[in-house]
């Protein structure tokens, strides 16, 4: 603590005063405020503040010699001159003159140690995100190996039984339940930020609606949702896990702009873009789009600080990062969309999401159950119903079946049967050896050998050892697709 002698009682003292005091760590004691006036305004507002005042600054240049400031707030020479003559070496002097520097140097530590403390809690928040995420990865993983069995018997099941049986649609309500499970999974993924995130072609429709369901449970009963999409949406392509990322931020920044409740619109329609329009927004080019629309009815977002809400770490919120709107900002850049927004201040605000739109109508074919023709197929997994249900779905589809839940004793197994073994399909976490180590180890051995990854987890990208990735829970009708491929990817297979 630096102690300080204020010299002058005017309105410029109280100004100091006053500014001292807000600092949250200040870093200057006042020892007195010293005026020949005992009336100064300053004189007297120190003394509310419990501040030693006096009118002579002499006896504190003899015997204070803790002072290592004056602040010189009178103006007047005589004194500057007596006080230059008179102070230790060891007191630095501001005059009246520096003053405004002075207090600059205040609010730049004041800025810096704000700063330091923001960075703290966005690192902590970062380490936060972070142990959510390895926590949500694993109990994912474990799920999904649960999901993938459950599947895998269901689907099991349907081969067995005829479509006309009215347990059929039963067993179909299973699998596709499973199939909305593992979606459900590969957001939570997302979110923790273990998932590949990959573009398809996409409808945004059922995603908005499903998001939009999602809402409704989430947001304050306060905020009525209104939900519009347009008939014949077009494709995008994008990624579902980051579509629904802008729509969730979005939602959230509108619920903090209505405290006291409100309406939320929602629209999804088509609209092209054209050359007027382009023109006011350069970085647009003409053409086929899909429109989503978030609009609320909040407090709107002054006009000084609407170039700056997709800044990183741009925020007003007390407790904000202000990471949501650049993130937004982030993915819709990487589906080369763009987003405008448009607001008033207590009336609301709006953004608007231009993706660019796939006019294509052509139907994804829905995967279909390929039969072998006896040929081997070792199947590496930890999990003993899913290796149960797996080996029990390839020999229905009349392929060898070579299984082992240890990939030392599957190494063993293959060196045995490798002339037999056309396919290796291992889980990528197991005991003892990983799934690409055991990938290294039979390709080492046969080269022509098929390795396919089964793993809850994602696997950046293929290797030497890898022919392909399956991310569980694996579904038996594309996993018997892609052994098809793998074994003969030029002949027209034997469908079921």
């Amino acid at each position: 603590m630096i102690k300080t002698l204020i010299l002058g009682g005017n309105e410029k003292c109280i100004f100091l005063l006053k500014y001292l005091e807000k600092l949250p760590d200040p870093f200057l004691k006042i020892v007195a405020v010293v005026d020949e006036d005992k009336n100064a305004p300053g004189l007297l507002y120190a003394k509310q503040k419990g501040i030693y005042t006096s009118t002579d600054y002499r006896n504190f240049l003899k015997n204070d010699s803790d002072i290592k400031f004056i602040i010189e707030l009178t103006g007047k020479k005589e004194i500057v001159y007596d006080i230059l003559t008179r102070k230790p070496a060891h007191i630095a002097f501001v005059d009246a003159a520096a003053i405004k520097l002075f207090l600059d140097l205040l609010a730049e530590k004041e800025r810096a140690e704000e700063k330091r403390i923001q960075a703290e809690k966005r690192m902590l928040q970062i380490q936060r995100y972070e142990t959510i995420g390895t926590l949500i990865s694993g109990i994912s993983h474990e799920f999904n190996n649960l999901l993938m069995a459950i599947a895998g018997y269901a689907q099991l099941v349907l081969m067995k039984i005829d479509k006309r049986s009215p347990f059929y649609r039963h067993i179909s309500g299973i699998v596709d339940s499973c199939n909305r499970a593992s979606d459900l999974i590969s957001k939570l993924l997302a979110f923790g930020r273990h998932a590949q995130l990959e573009k398809m072609k996409l409808n945004l429709a059922p995603l908005i609606k499903e998001t939009v369901n999602l809402l409704k449970r989430t947001l304050p009963e306060n905020i009525i949702i209104h939900l519009d999409i347009a008939p014949s949406v077009y494709q995008v392509e994008a990624d579902p896990s980051q579509i629904h990322q802008i729509v969730i931020n979005l939602a959230a920044n509108a619920r903090d702009a209505m405290p006291q409740g409100g309406e939320l619109y929602i629209k999804l329609y088509n609209i092209f873009l054209d050359n007027d329009y382009c023109k006011r927004h350069p970085y647009v080019k003409p053409g086929e789009y899909v429109c989503l629309s978030i609009r609320d009815t909040g407090i709107g977002v002054p006009k000084e600080i609407r170039e700056r809400i997709f800044d990183p770490f741009f925020t007003t919120k007390p407790s904000g990062t202000g990471m949501g709107l650049s993130v937004v900002y982030g993915i819709i850049k990487q589906h080369k969309g763009c987003i405008n927004v448009y607001s008033e201040e207590s009336v609301g605000t709006e953004f608007k999401v231009y993706l660019p739109a796939i006019k294509s109508t052509k139907k994804h074919k829905k995967s279909r159950l390929f039969k072998g023709h006896g040929e081997g197929i070792l199947i590496i997994e930890d999990e003993p119903q899913i290796l149960a249900g797996t080996t029990a779905f390839l020999q229905e589809l009349g392929y060898k079946i070579f299984q082992s839940a240890d990939a030392e004793e599957a190494i063993n197994l293959f060196k045995i049967n490798k002339d037999k073994i056309s396919v290796v399909i291992s889980d990528m976490v197991m005991p003892k050896l990983s799934g690409l180590e055991l990938a290294k180890e039979v390709k080492q051995m046969k080269p022509e050998v098929k390795v396919i990854i089964m793993s809850g987890y994602t696997v950046s990208k293929k290797t030497d050892y890898i022919d392909d990735i399956l991310i569980k829970p694996v579904f038996f009708p594309h996993l018997s697709e892609m052994i098809r491929k793998l074994i003969n990817p030029s002949s027209q297979a034997r469908q079921l």
